[in-house]
């Protein structure tokens, strides 16, 4: 007699898309029994965090709501990378399933200011969660209007929830983000230490 045996997670990112899928539909079939139960259940986001590994851009859209990149954001030059990765897969972000790249660095006195505003422009039209990670204490009148910023605001909650598209990449970058009226939010990024022209 020959006994085959099968092992389909033949590596742990396999174990964690599995393991995933599995919380992720038993929290969907939890949450509709409940529903069905007293009909007043609200909405239950499910995010994935696999602490910045197993490329989890890649596959985590079909599974969650949210998907950590990082998580926490040491300094600037940190979060062009998470925008590099973020920007090469922006189909995978779509209404209901988002990449947080991770905390802003507003109010942590680890960047320049220009650094902090780049940073937020482009956690908005990556469509990312904004959350700070500092003493809200500590926020200075400039860190308060930056993160109030109406119209920054508006292009990171556009309906339409399109990731941003890069357009032209090299010492600048130039970043497309389609919004519900029609209308496109343009980002431009400077990636060096001087002033460049586009």
């Amino acid at each position: 007699n020959v006994i085959s045996l099968y092992n389909p997670i033949s590596c742990l990112k396999n174990q964690t898309i599995l393991l995933a899928n599995k919380v992720g539909f038993d929290i969907e079939k939890a949450v509709q029994n409940e529903y069905n139960e007293n009909k007043n259940v609200k909405g239950v986001i499910f995010g994935i965090d696999t602490n910045g590994k197993q490329n989890v851009i890649t596959w985590g859209n079909k599974i969650a709501n949210i998907y950590n990149l990082n998580g926490y954001i040491s300094n600037y030059k940190n979060s062009l990378k998470l925008y590099k990765k973020c920007v090469k897969k922006y189909n995978n972000i779509k209404v209901g399933s988002f990449a947080y790249l991770g905390t802003l660095l507003t109010g942590r006195n680890i960047s320049s200011n220009s650094q902090v505003k780049s940073q937020l422009a482009l956690w908005c039209m990556m469509v990312s969660p904004l959350v700070i990670d500092c003493n809200i204490k500590n926020l200075s009148d400039k860190d308060i209007k930056l993160l109030a910023n109406k119209d920054l605001i508006a292009i990171n909650q556009d309906k339409l929830a399109k990731c941003g598209k890069c357009i032209k990449s090299g010492y600048v970058d130039i970043i497309a983000k389609p919004l519900v009226d029609g209308d496109v939010a343009i980002c431009i990024l400077n990636k060096t230490k001087n002033r460049a022209f586009y």
